[in-house]
């Protein structure tokens, strides 16, 4: 495994010298291709080459980058074929390295102002024009669970309640008390958690909670 080697390299008696840690990581970046765990993925679009390998949780990806990267918090990476958001991110003298959660679901997002369309012209020759709102489907992680510190496990939230995480971006229809659709059921945005971003760069959290509609 990727991360047994490094950990050998750590444990080195010289691994604090500047040539060791240069040389070591010149190394780990010329056989990165050769690990069983390499991957080329899309990072935002751009293919890139990394290691990837499971952790406990079934969803969350520990990903390896080379040290000329700069992998962004929220990064939204493509790895076979499924999206995951990049939650986390570190390095240390030889790597650099993060946790990436599988999105499992897609929430529509109004990135752009709203634009007039000419639809036609009237009896006396002047155009109509129609408001066009155009959405994207942006992939998310969607949870119905909250992590509880004090009792160090995941616990339900309660009924009719989501958290929905996303990468940080321009959302025209997204905020709070504004309405979003979820598992085709209607959804009010209680609150948006922007604690992840910093300088523009990383994922929000929204809190979302199951409206009632009369006819249900």
């Amino acid at each position: 495994m990727f991360d047994n080697y490094i950990a050998k390299l750590k444990m080195s008696k010289s691994a604090n010298t500047e040539a060791l840690i240069e040389n070591s990581k010149t190394f780990l970046d010329n056989n990165f291709t050769t690990s069983p765990s390499y991957y080329i993925v899309e990072v935002n679009g751009e293919e890139e080459g990394v290691i990837i390998n499971r952790t406990t949780n079934y969803n969350v990806k520990k990903v390896y980058f080379k040290s000329n990267s700069k992998p962004e918090l929220g990064s939204l990476i493509k790895y076979k074929d499924e999206f995951y958001i990049l939650l986390s991110k570190d390095e240390d003298e030889l790597v650099l390295f993060g946790d990436m959660e599988e999105c499992n679901n897609t929430i529509k997002i109004q990135k752009e102002e709203a634009k007039e369309e000419l639809v036609g012209y009237d009896q006396d020759g002047r155009p109509h024009y129609k408001e066009v709102v155009n959405f994207e489907d942006e992939p998310c992680i969607v949870r119905d669970t909250y992590y509880s510190t004090s009792e160090n496990a995941q616990l339900p939230l309660p009924n009719g309640k989501l958290e929905i995480t996303i990468k940080y971006q321009p959302m025209l229809n997204i905020d709070v008390n504004k309405e979003i659709i979820m598992y085709e059921k209607n959804y009010k945005i209680t609150d948006i958690n922007y604690v992840n971003v910093i300088d523009g760069v990383g994922y929000v959290k929204i809190n979302a909670e199951r409206r009632q509609l009369d006819h249900e």
